[in-house]
């Protein structure tokens, strides 16, 4: 026990000892080793944010912009609004000019509301407001009232003599409107044009270089692995920084010896009271067998059975007549030998009760 006990005190003193002395070094190359890892991971994201601006550089029209659509999609948008422009302005111009077919360009002095300008211009008015709204519209309905009041008014009740023709304000209104209409479809016409100038030459380098946006999101997914793990490489090396600057004994407070070595008063093992009986058990068990295998290898021939065993002819036998000691002196020599084996085990196991019982 004593050896045990120098042994294992001798081994904490030497591992606390050693890791007291080494605990500083192991900091260094701790901090070390991190800050070799931060520039490993500092170079690789400066060299994929150089990558990543040569790929824009080089696809910036194929790439998507901040709201997430890229420049070949929004050409294609562009394309399809101006194509519908294009067909409402042709809508609209036909429409005009079927009712500019039926008004006529000329009005006579009559019918000009009685040569009444104010009548005519509200004519005109009306006749604009119901080409671009309907009859229940607020300002239709406005103009109504006020062509009605102009028509039943002073100005407007007297006829006139002279029967000279006017041109008709809203002939004119319907003509000026298929100008701008017609002004309308030609600036749409080549913006369309460019448009789909523009939509094909995207589109074209769209097919050369497949894959783009897809290698970009690639690219921006790598980017984002690298600076996490860059992050949280710097955010460990200011902990153990701010861990060492707290605690400058960090490494006597690990390395306390929380259940020292002790010298044990008693054994742990083996169980001395099974131990006992089972060396009790086995010498009984040995000494039977020892017997036995004697007895087996002896030889001699102890009965009458045992010689015709050997197909030998039997006459008869000779009985052994033994005097009396020598019956009762084997037996006497069991008794004896056996009282003492029971003592000698009864006083140990008492012992081992008594000797536990004081430990």
């Amino acid at each position: 026990p004593r050896r045990a006990y120098n042994i294992i005190a001798g081994l904490v003193n030497i591992y606390v000892e050693r890791a007291s002395d080494h605990n500083q070094s192991d900091i260094d190359n701790a901090g070390k080793f991190l800050q070799s890892q931060i520039d490993y991971f500092h170079n690789q994201l400066k060299s994929l944010e150089a990558r990543r601006a040569a790929f824009q550089a080089k696809y910036l029209e194929l790439l998507p912009g901040s709201d997430g659509v890229s420049a070949v999609r929004a050409s294609g948008a562009r394309v399809r609004k101006l194509e519908t422009e294009l067909q409402d302005a042709k809508a609209e111009q036909a429409l005009l000019a079927s009712e500019l077919a039926k008004t006529k360009p000329l009005l006579s002095e009559t019918q000009a509301a009685g040569g009444n300008p104010a009548l005519a211009a509200a004519l005109a008015n009306l006749a604009r407001l119901r080409q671009q709204y309907t009859n229940s519209y607020p300002g239709v309905q406005a103009a109504e009232r006020q062509v009605k009041a102009l028509e039943h008014g002073p100005a407007g009740g007297g006829k006139s003599s002279y029967s000279v023709p006017v041109a008709n304000p809203v002939y004119k209104a319907l003509h000026l409107e298929i100008l701008q209409t017609q002004t309308r479809i030609l600036e749409t016409t080549r913006a369309l044009a460019r448009a789909k100038v523009e939509h094909a030459k995207l589109t074209a380098l769209a097919r050369s270089a497949p894959g783009v946006e897809a290698k970009f999101i690639n690219l921006n997914r790598n980017y984002g692995v690298l600076q996490k793990e860059y992050q949280d490489l710097i955010s460990r090396r200011e902990a153990m920084r701010i861990g060492a600057a707290a605690n400058i004994d960090a490494n006597q407070v690990q390395l306390q010896v929380i259940n020292p070595p002790v010298l044990p008063r008693l054994p742990i093992g083996p169980n001395r009271r099974l131990f006992l009986v089972a060396v009790l058990v086995l010498g009984l068990g040995a000494g039977l067998g020892v017997g036995v295998l004697l007895g087996e290898l002896e030889g001699r021939v102890r009965s009458e059975a045992d010689l015709r065993g050997f197909g030998i002819p039997v006459i008869g036998q000779i009985s052994d007549i033994s005097p009396q000691s020598g019956v009762i002196m084997p037996a006497l020599r069991i008794g004896i030998g056996g009282s003492l084996l029971l003592g000698v085990f009864g006083a140990l196991f008492i012992a081992t009760f008594i000797i536990g019982g004081l430990g």
